[in-house]
């Protein structure tokens, strides 16, 4: 399949996320102004070798964004145990999940393009002491080097986005983070942010969107196991 930016458009989706219901009535209103195909799948635990909770959506599955995560705000001794396994669950099994059940479909059909999103806070310390975020995110990185090189020779491409300071709502509802920022104010977090950022503001989500558009399209046909940083030159700073 030739996929290019500019058709970017003309795309079936597939998501899996907790909020169906509202992701669904979301899209099928943005549905009735574009060419597109969305459907919704639950990917909770691994299926039995007799189960697919992804074959029976498309024929072919060419590009996935695994867009999930979770952060919750702790280091090591201060977190709970159970949080440090829910975190690990949804920011990195269920990489390794979506990646184990769409390889296969994507060497049946010849190829495909998986990206991961990753964060700054694998590569450095960002400020703030949340340790599953950084150990998931670090971890996500180098899960999609090594499965870039195992499947290159099978033209499957996986690439990983790496955003960093972002105006988005996952971070204005992440616990504690407004109270690391700007002491409980979501305003005064907002400020604290930008002003952190060499370019003076943060980025928002379609940064990442056009990034990820990239990575899905032929035109980076040659790219894999990248690291593709979204940050505004904020992992260049020393503090």
């Amino acid at each position: 399949m030739r996929f290019s930016i500019r058709s970017a458009e003309r795309l079936r989706i597939a998501a899996t996320r907790r909020d169906f219901k509202g992701l669904l009535t979301q899209r099928k209103a943005e549905q009735s102004t574009r060419d597109s195909e969305f459907r919704i799948i639950q990917l909770r635990n691994s299926p039995t070798p007799n189960e697919s909770r992804i074959q029976p959506v498309r024929v072919r599955i060419d590009v996935v964004d695994y867009n999930v995560g979770l952060a919750h705000v702790g280091g090591v001794v201060e977190l709970p145990e159970e949080e440090w396994d829910q975190i690990f669950a949804v920011n990195l099994k269920g990489c390794f999940l979506t990646m184990k059940h769409v390889i296969p479909i994507m060497e049946k059909q010849g190829g495909g393009s998986i990206i991961n999103i990753s964060s700054v806070a694998g590569i450095r310390y960002t400020g703030v002491p949340y340790s599953t975020y950084y150990a998931t995110k670090a971890a996500m990185i180098h899960l999609t080097r090594t499965t870039a090189v195992q499947y290159a020779p099978k033209h499957i491409r996986v690439n990983a986005v790496l955003p960093g300071l972002m105006k988005t709502p996952m971070v204005e509802k992440t616990a504690g983070l407004a109270a690391e920022y700007g002491k409980g104010n979501i305003e005064e977090m907002w400020k604290v942010r930008d002003a952190q950022c060499p370019m003076g503001y943060m980025g928002d989500a379609w940064d990442v969107a056009y990034a990820c558009l990239y990575l899905a399209s032929d035109e980076s046909k040659y790219v894999t196991g990248l690291e593709l940083i979204v940050d505004g030159g904020i992992s260049l700073k020393l503090a």
